[in-house]
């Protein structure tokens, strides 16, 4: 068994609604290997080492890691107190709980591997962290650490199926779905938490089930949607081309027009649904082409060349060695005061309060599904 499913938790979102990705990427991996680590994942992994680190030795541990950096495959990651405040959101919630529930630490689980063989013995994979009541809650947690896409924790399929793992074997009158991301802002705020029922878990079980038969049919429908972004076979996704011709041609009664002003409302929202695909189609051509230009493949018209590089310095201390005599605090950047989440460690929490604010950070379109209130046309009058 290897140590990640083809049809993992992670990846349920995409192969429960794409079950044609599953083949697609097993087939681009036989061709061109496992897509290399990137420093977000891995910094996801390591501040997930972290999260471990803070449940099973406290935070104290982790809050000494700061300044250190963490190995990933080949990535050094800085152990930030960004890192650290994300990571300490995480597990005081959990410890929380714990109190809360008036529960002993043995009814913790960290990271603990559980296999859904009762479904197929392709289902399995990892917890990040459980709680569980005898005969009572289960409360399943998934921390997050990245902070470009919020991720909504109601009717969850990557934490449905870790609930799975962790239910397995127990009696549970109720289950705490429970999604931890700090640096991504959502409305409910970076702790968002779902209940159900043990018979509605049986019943995502049972969708499971068919959603996995349905991988393994010989002509596995291929689906477009938000997941494609996180697929490794994009590159080369035979539906995404086509729903990438379709808007560029097909949907339009002409050429597609150079200046967007053009479009129709339904042609502009026709784009819109499929930006993101396209977006991210086009970085992940970009990137497959730079990785075979790196491997030594020609391909004819492009070439791989250097980025442009400023100047840094050989040696500090010899800079200051050579000015400061002459040029004293001239050559060096003024002090900086720390930010809020820094100074109220230092001066606690309520007399920071007063003193920062959150600034207007601009507005995005996003879909009506987004549960974020719509900017009115008056606030955005008043904005611009």
């Amino acid at each position: 068994m290897s140590e990640h499913s083809n049809v993992g938790a992670s990846s349920a979102p995409r192969w429960m609604a794409c079950p044609g990705s599953v083949k697609a990427c097993a087939e681009w991996t036989k061709k061109y290997g496992r897509q290399p680590t990137s420093s977000y994942a891995a910094e996801g992994t390591a501040a997930h080492s972290l999260c471990e680190l803070g449940l099973n030795k406290g935070m104290r541990a982790v809050e000494q890691r700061e300044g250190d950096t963490i190995q990933v495959e080949d990535f050094e990651i800085d152990v930030t107190e960004e890192m650290i405040e994300a990571v300490r959101i995480y597990v005081d919630k959990i410890f929380s709980d714990l109190e809360e529930l008036g529960l002993a630490g043995s009814a913790l689980s960290v990271e603990q591997k559980f296999t859904l063989d009762h479904i197929d013995k392709e289902l399995y994979g990892r917890n990040d962290a459980c709680i569980y009541e005898p005969f009572g809650i289960l409360k399943v947690y998934d921390f997050k650490y990245g902070a470009g896409i919020p991720v909504d924790v109601e009717d969850n399929k990557q934490l449905l199926y870790y609930a799975s793992g962790a239910a397995k074997g127990k009696d549970v009158s109720e289950i705490e779905l429970v999604v931890i991301q700090p640096r991504a802002r959502h409305a409910d705020g970076p702790i968002r938490s779902w209940r159900t029922s043990p018979e509605y878990l049986e019943k995502f079980e049972d969708t499971l089930k068919w959603k996995l038969a349905n991988t393994r049919e010989k002509n596995a429908e291929l689906v477009t949607g938000a997941y494609c972004r996180f697929c490794d076979a994009k590159p080369e996704c035979t539906q995404i081309k086509a729903t990438t011709m379709e808007i560029a041609q097909t949907d339009f009664d002409k050429v597609p027009p150079a200046n967007p002003a053009g479009l129709t409302q339904e042609e502009l929202i026709k784009v819109l649904k499929y930006s993101d695909i396209i977006k991210d189609w086009i970085k992940d051509v970009n990137t497959h082409a730079f990785d075979l230009l790196k491997q030594g493949v020609e391909l004819p018209g492009y070439k791989l060349v250097k980025k442009k590089a400023n100047r840094k310095w050989t040696n500090e201390e010899e800079v200051v060695a050579e000015f400061e005599d002459l040029y004293e605090d001239e050559i060096f950047v003024p002090r900086k005061i720390k930010s809020p989440a820094q100074m109220e460690k230092i001066v606690g929490k309520k007399n920071v309060v007063d003193l920062c604010e959150i600034p207007e950070a601009g507005m995005v379109i996003a879909p009506d599904s987004d549960k974020r209130e719509a900017v009115k046309s008056s606030a955005i009058e008043d904005f611009s």
